[in-house]
This record gives structure tokens, sequence and C-alpha cells, in this order.
């Protein structure tokens, strides 16, 4: 049974307390390397900061194309590798980012804040909406492969203070879906 782990919050990482390391990118993990960032500009800009801190940003110009990798292994039967099935995780799309963003420049708001859509959905929950769209089947591997979202245990966090401060979220299942529709016909 998996340890319930609770939304991460801005809270959790306090960019001001952060001892600054000088040195090169390879140095860091992606996470490290962000918040080595975020750390640089709190301690030390001139100006207000505020820390945008996005889930995974999901839509059809994503680049990474890791949502429509799952959607092709799945329409394509081939075999989907996770760790942990049950893990859970939160996404935003890209024109809900977008609005954020906007909506952000109006504020004032000089802090970390998270920005995801509301809702989460398990690995497997997702890989279930994606083989319910395109009418096959998932096809689970015990050998590893690619499979970008495989995560370990549940990783979300909370979008409670940017929603406390006037922004509305959209639920995940509003629209994940409907990506997922879209995304299939083009795989």
């Amino acid at each position: 049974m998996e340890q319930i782990t609770p939304p991460v919050t801005e809270e959790d990482f306090d960019p001001m307390k952060e001892n600054l390391i000088v040195a090169g990118s390879d140095a860091f993990s992606y996470q490290e390397g962000k918040q080595q960032a975020e750390a640089a500009f709190f301690q030390h800009a001139p100006f207000p900061v505020t820390a945008v801190r996005f889930p995974i940003v999901l839509g059809e110009n994503d680049y990474t194309g890791r949502l429509a990798l799952y959607i092709k292994k799945i329409k394509y039967h081939q075999g989907v590798y996770l760790d942990n099935p049950q893990a859970e995780m939160n996404f935003i799309s890209e024109q809900e980012a977008g609005h954020f963003l906007a909506w952000l420049a109006g504020m004032h708001i000089a802090e970390p804040i998270n920005a995801c859509a509301t809702g989460v959905v398990s690995l497997e929950g997702l890989l279930n909406q994606i083989a319910e769209i395109t009418g096959q089947g998932v096809v689970y591997s015990d050998k590893e492969s690619e499979s970008p979202y495989n995560i370990p245990s549940t990783w979300t966090m909370s979008n409670e203070k940017a929603e406390g401060h006037g922004f509305a979220f959209s639920n995940l299942q509003d629209w994940l879906p409907k990506l997922i529709e879209k995304l299939a016909v083009q795989v």
C-alpha cells in the first residue's frame, strides 16, 4: 500500500533559505537547477520576483510528445512500463498556463506560486482513459522501456495559494479526455 503523499505547497521549498552554489549547469539535476535559479533571483534580484511552479504542461503543441507517446503505445499495442501504476500526478493545459501567466502579470505577488489544474490522475487511470478513447487495451510490459511519466510515487502540487489570490483553475477531467482524443487522431 502506497503511503499518501500530500500535494507539494510553495512552502515546501523556500528559495530564501537555499544555499547558492556556483557551478556549471551539468552539476545539477533539472529540479536542483530550477531551485538554484529561484534562489539566485529571490536572494539577489533588485526587483520583485515571482516564481511560477508548473507541473507537466499538456497540449497539442507539446514538443516533448510525452502524452502522445503513451497514446501511440496503447493505440499500437506496444508495452508500457510503470514502476507504480497507482502513483498520481497533476497537470496544466498549455492554454491555462498562458492564461495564468497573463493573469499573474496584473497581480503583485512576489513569492513562489503553484499553478495546476484541479484534480489528479493515477498513471493507471491515465492509461485507462487513453485505452477507452482509442478502443485499445493497455499492454503492460515488465521490462523497462521509454515511459516519461514513470514516477515511483505520487507527485502532485497544491494550487490553493493561487486560488486564494483569485485564479479559478480548470478541472483536469474537463479537458484531459478531449486532449487525448485530439492527439489520438494525430499519432
